[in-house]
């Protein structure tokens, strides 16, 4: 009888955490997020040689192919001592504007490959530039030690001027320095239930003049209050996705693309 409990427990306990790996959401990691300096680093490889070539396969067997189907490449830059991932369209040519879209935790460049929106905005005339944030998806794992400069750094490295940053969820803590310290390198922002960063105050939101999108999922209940932060904002719009969740662009994925769009069409 003993053995038999004993064995269904084991059953539940990995039936338990398999459920727990699986629905882990972005929102659950909002405050815990390693690799910003705070000796969180998860290790990797030791050799950067081994690294980069590490991803220069992962560039050649994974991605490529897929990629260039929708007339995108790929590449890494050094950014702030990580080796970044960044995908963006294959020839410039003429475009209305630069957009950078950064993702949560529980995502990577590759979610706006999937879900259509750099096909989406490169067939709207925008020139879409997707990165992986250091220590997710391609990017190395790298701490980085100055969150408030290493915007500015990423997109002078890439060569776009003035983008529009898309901002979900993790991401914020990237973007809110950056919106807040260098708001003249940006064209327009649009923060999706981003992570706040405490080191800012209302007022300094107040003081912003660049265009602003706030877009958050009608189910996420964690993006009220930060958008009470946000619609301080002079210059800014809140749209509600609904019965959405945190990612809302994933769960109505058409009507955050012409929310999206009609954001981006007026801009100077």
């Amino acid at each position: 009888m003993a053995r038999r409990l004993i064995f269904i427990a084991a059953i539940l306990f990995v039936a338990s955490l398999f459920l727990i790996i699986s629905f882990y959401p972005d929102w659950n990691t909002e405050e815990r997020e390693p690799y910003f300096g705070e000796d969180k680093s998860r290790g990797g490889p030791k050799n950067p040689n081994v690294l980069e070539f590490v991803k220069e396969q992962n560039i050649d067997d994974q991605r490529s192919e897929s990629l260039k189907q929708i007339g995108f490449t790929q590449k890494y830059v050094t950014v702030g001592g990580a080796n970044v991932y960044a995908v963006f369209p294959e020839s410039k040519g003429k475009v209305l504007r630069s957009v950078l879209l950064l993702h949560g935790a529980a995502f990577s460049s590759e979610t706006w490959q999937r879900i259509g929106t750099l096909q989406f905005l490169l067939k709207e005339n925008y020139f879409p530039v997707a990165v992986d944030l250091p220590g997710l998806g391609k990017s190395s794992k790298t701490p980085i030690t100055d969150r408030n400069g290493f915007l500015s750094s990423l997109i002078k490295t890439l060569g776009i001027e003035k983008p529009v940053v898309i901002s979900p969820s993790m991401s914020g803590r990237y973007s809110i320095p950056h919106f807040i310290l260098h708001p003249n390198e940006l064209s327009g922002y649009v923060p999706i239930a981003p992570v706040m960063d405490s080191t800012f105050s209302d007022q300094d939101f107040k003081k912003s003049n660049v265009s602003t999108l706030i877009i958050y999922g009608e189910n996420d209940v964690g993006a009220l209050e930060k958008n009470k932060v946000l619609s301080a904002i002079p210059n800014s719009k809140v749209v509600m996705i609904p019965k959405a969740g945190h990612p809302c662009y994933l769960d109505d994925t058409p009507l955050f693309h012409k929310t999206l769009l009609d954001f981006l069409r007026p801009l100077k």
